[in-house]
């Protein structure tokens, strides 16, 4: 699998208002610009389309969004995974990590990092649930080799375990 250090998706498979994605994008811009990370955004994808054209220059998703209805309603992390892994290699997409609003993003504003191990080439999806304002910098951070996500995962595991809830991040 071709991997990129490039643009996160940031997938929706549940309804979730025009305002929960547009607080979700704000939040993670200001978290990444907190840590100086200002590349380190989401590519918001709620069409094939969004995700496989290549007429123009491939952009972070600026705020305000639309109402633009998901065609990736129930989709699993795996499906999600094939489309992204499919996009075009000209796309500056990262083909590692990606994002999904589900049904809880409505209610708490949390999102969910996947992670595609294609180790084994099964294609196969982790993902671990955190905070929008923090979520694009870790991703960001794992891309550029500053952590792991085995180390991510073990610090969420860990936090659930000590009664800290189920949500990585600071708010």
């Amino acid at each position: 699998m071709a991997k990129s250090s490039g643009y996160f998706a940031l997938f929706p498979t549940a309804s979730i208002s025009v305002e929960r994605v547009n607080e979700v994008l704000n939040k993670a811009e200001e978290g990444a610009r907190e840590d100086d990370y200002a590349g380190w955004f989401y590519k918001y994808v709620p069409t094939k389309d969004a995700l496989l054209s290549v007429s123009e220059p491939f952009n972070c998703t600026k705020t305000p969004v639309g109402n633009i209805p998901s065609e990736f309603l129930n989709n699993s992390l795996e499906e999600l995974a094939a489309i992204l892994t499919s996009a075009p290699s000209e796309i500056d997409l990262n083909r590692e990590y990606f994002a999904v609003l589900d049904e809880r993003t409505e209610s708490d504003g949390s999102v969910l990092l996947c992670f595609i191990d294609d180790e084994d080439d099964e294609g196969k999806v982790d993902w671990v649930r955190h905070t929008s304002l923090t979520s694009s910098l870790s991703l960001g951070g794992m891309s550029m080799s500053c952590g792991s996500w085995d180390e991510m995962k073990f610090s969420w595991e860990r936090k659930k375990q000590r009664g800290g809830g189920d949500i990585l991040g600071r708010e």
